[in-house]
């Protein structure tokens, strides 16, 4: 194997980081990110229950993370974005060696650059993102399952658990998963999955003990998203699922991948297409699946990321399985490569939520949101006079790092004098503002940004 061909994909993701090195923190980033970390860095790294209203219900690892990264090369955003490092040098690191060994050779390059470009994974090399840290420990733990290195494979569920509940529901698939499917006998369970469960038990019997609830409370934020659903929505969200494990191109994978699964049934081989990584992809599927669909707010993008890998890795081994001409295998490759790059092209119309979060969709926004700052000082409007929506709802050095106290108020707000709208806030439809005189408007590749004045004021 060629030098260049281990070299490219970590050029790849070196060059998103670079590209994206004095961006804010954005979207659940503002809240999983720099709110956790700002109260353990005012706080002397000080390891303790966050606050009630920035208190999310899992083990806060990441936010201290940042804190101590903080603590020790100072607080901006080139050094959380740095803080990112380790975590995507690992996810290249082990997503080159599960090629390896699956796909040596003449594709090794061509594999790893498809596990690499899935759209939402790309946009969270961008951001300063919890799901950094999680996919790496996840992509840990599959490679040293395969390798069989179960003291290696226990730490990267322990840690797999710190990251957040998402990283705890994954640690208990792979129970089901090695209970269920590979008939593993209780006492290898036992140790393999005590450090992770141990830590996960303490940590939600201690912070019951001290907050009385685990994982939300009726007055948190974020309550709604644990709202179970009326049947209405619960028919509905299978559908928004479905869609979300598709969207920004990813069908690509599920239409070639299903045409060649027929045609490898066809020819009786279909005994080759039955993996234990199959049956892993279908616990998880069903575990976040059915959790998406009882509660109203958790079928982000992100959310499926695991779901995402497996897609991806099943997909090249039934190219790899195929009757078809290694040359032809490249160029399905290739173009694959090409068309999941193509779906951060994507932008919706208005009237339908984008997740912004899980594409490079979002990059313009940055630009857009300091061209209005500019406008906002040059014309001495205050952010209190301004209402807006999630993601911008937070006072300004949640975002940027420095001791901007100011932030907009919340759309409904009876104090508003304006209002500041675009295709990035999904709670607020345009429509809703036609009363409204434009004030001004940026744009730039399909995100928008608009400040109206109330003309009642």
């Amino acid at each position: 194997m060629l030098k260049f061909e281990r070299v490219i994909p970590y050029v790849l993701y070196l060059i998103l980081l670079i590209w994206s090195l004095t961006d804010p923190f954005f979207w659940d980033t503002v809240q999983l990110g720099s709110k956790h970390a700002h109260y353990y860095f005012d706080n002397d790294l000080k390891f303790q229950f966050l606050p009630e209203n920035i208190d999310s219900g899992h083990i806060p690892t990441f936010g201290f993370y940042l804190a101590l990264c903080w603590t020790v090369f100072g607080k901006s955003l080139l050094v959380s974005h740095l803080a990112m490092l380790p975590f995507i040098i690992g996810i290249i690191y082990y997503f080159s060696k599960i090629s390896e060994i699956r796909y040596a050779g003449p594709l090794y390059l061509l594999s790893t650059l498809v596990l690499i470009s899935d759209p939402t994974l790309i946009a969270q090399v961008c951001l300063i993102s919890p799901d950094l840290p999680l996919v790496c420990f996840f992509l840990a733990v599959l490679h040293y399952h395969g390798k069989g290195h179960i003291a290696w494979k226990s730490i990267f569920l322990f840690l797999l658990a710190l990251v957040s509940m998402r990283g705890m529901m994954l640690v208990f698939c792979f129970v089901v998963f090695e209970f269920l499917v590979e008939k593993k006998q209780f006492k290898q369970l036992l140790t393999l999955y005590f450090p992770s469960v141990f830590v996960v038990v303490v940590f939600f019997l201690l912070h019951y003990i001290s907050k009385g609830w685990i994982g939300f409370h009726s007055d948190s934020p974020w309550s709604e998203s644990f709202a179970i659903e009326n049947i209405g929505q619960l028919l509905r969200k299978p559908v928004i699922i479905i869609w979300r494990l598709l969207d920004f191109n990813r069908w690509f994978l599920f239409l070639v991948g299903s045409i060649i699964v027929i045609k490898i049934f066809k020819a009786r081989r279909k005994l080759y297409l039955i993996t234990s990584e199959l049956y892993l992809l279908g616990i998880i599927t069903l575990v976040f699946g059915v959790v998406g669909t009882f509660f109203s707010g958790l079928t982000a993008h992100r959310y499926f990321l695991p779901i995402n890998i497996l897609v991806s890795l099943y997909f090249l081994r039934v190219v790899s399985l195929s009757e078809i001409k290694l040359g032809l295998q490249k160029v399905l490759l290739l173009t694959t490569f090409l068309i999941l790059w193509v779906g951060h092209l994507l932008v919706y119309p208005d009237h339908i939520d984008q997740g912004w979060d899980a594409s490079l969709a979002f990059k313009p926004y940055f630009s857009l949101l300091e061209q209005a700052d500019n406008y906002l000082v040059n014309e001495k409007i205050l952010k209190s006079k301004i209402c807006t929506a999630f993601p911008d709802l937070a006072p300004g050095k949640y975002y940027y790092l420095n001791e901007d106290e100011s932030a907009f108020q919340s759309v409904g707000s009876p104090d508003c004098s304006f209002v500041l709208i675009s295709n990035i806030h999904n709670e607020i439809e345009p429509d809703d503002f036609e009363d409204y005189t434009l004030v001004n408007e940026w744009s730039s590749k399909g995100v928008w940004l608009r400040l109206l004045k109330n003309t009642k004021k």
